[in-house]
């Protein structure tokens, strides 16, 4: 892997900061300290089973900070990333923007997820049992 960032589909903003979808080794990624989810070691086996099976689908949101990149959103998707030791991944980057602009957007993309339908989605996982029970 180049040491170099590989630009996915990347904008400037205003001051002229690259902004958007970017390739990131995970050696420049850090995690926000003041991240306010819990840590729940059962979801965190689950998501790390998740991501070895799919892949990493729902990507990081992270900011340019004191030369890497905090995560906005995905602390604990980059722990899984980390167990299972990929090199880089796909993150949509902020740019340089302020922390609290980073809790914003965490706040948004974290707490803006809908409840499921607890009959609706009952009647997908039983549809999903019987295709994948046979």
């Amino acid at each position: 892997m180049d040491t170099k960032g590989i630009p996915v589909d990347v904008e400037k903003n205003k001051k002229g900061v690259k902004i958007g979808w970017v390739r990131l080794p995970t050696s420049w990624l850090v995690k926000a300290k003041w991240n306010y989810k819990t840590d729940d070691k059962a979801k965190a086996k689950k998501l790390t089973a998740n991501i070895k099976k799919n892949g990493v689908i729902q990507n990081l949101i992270v900011r340019q900070f004191r030369g890497k990149f905090e995560i906005a959103n995905g602390n604990h998707r980059l722990d899984s990333i980390e167990e299972l030791k990929f090199k880089d991944v796909v993150c949509y980057n902020l740019g340089a923007v302020s922390e609290k602009v980073a809790q914003r957007v965490a706040i948004e993309t974290n707490e803006t997820s809908f409840d499921a339908d607890p009959v609706k989605l009952g009647q997908v996982l039983e549809g999903l049992l019987e295709e994948f029970e046979r």
